[in-house]
């Protein structure tokens, strides 16, 4: 994921899983869309878990994702949740906003899907 956010101009500041979603921390130029860059990186990661990684298990997105902007003051702090995620997962201390979901406006729909 990251060496495509490069590919594509991006500069990939966190990247981080837990078992059922990503969080990734990005800037990227203003001529290149959320869509087209999100579209671009799950292609390339499902591709390399798909040929490299499990090839026995086909892996596949679901379509959705969220995505939203913070200051520049807010960099560090959410670099720093991002690269701590599976111990807020684990722990219980996972950070509201970072982790909003449709789920919260829409009953059985979110954004977590991608």
């Amino acid at each position: 994921m990251a060496r495509k956010c490069r590919e594509l101009g991006g500069d990939p500041l966190a990247i981080n899983e837990t078992e059922d979603h990503v969080h990734v921390l990005a800037r990227f130029p203003s001529t290149l869309s959320i869509a087209q860059l999100v579209k671009e990186m799950k292609g390339a990661s499902s591709h390399l878990v798909n040929h490299a990684i499990r090839p026995e298990a086909p892996f596949k997105w679901q379509g959705g994702y969220g995505a939203f902007t913070i200051s520049q003051h807010e960099v560090p702090r959410l670099t720093a949740y991002i690269r701590n995620q599976k111990r807020h997962h684990a722990d219980g201390t996972i950070n509201q906003d970072a982790e909003r979901t449709w789920k919260d406006e829409i009953p059985g729909e979110g954004f977590r899907k991608g």
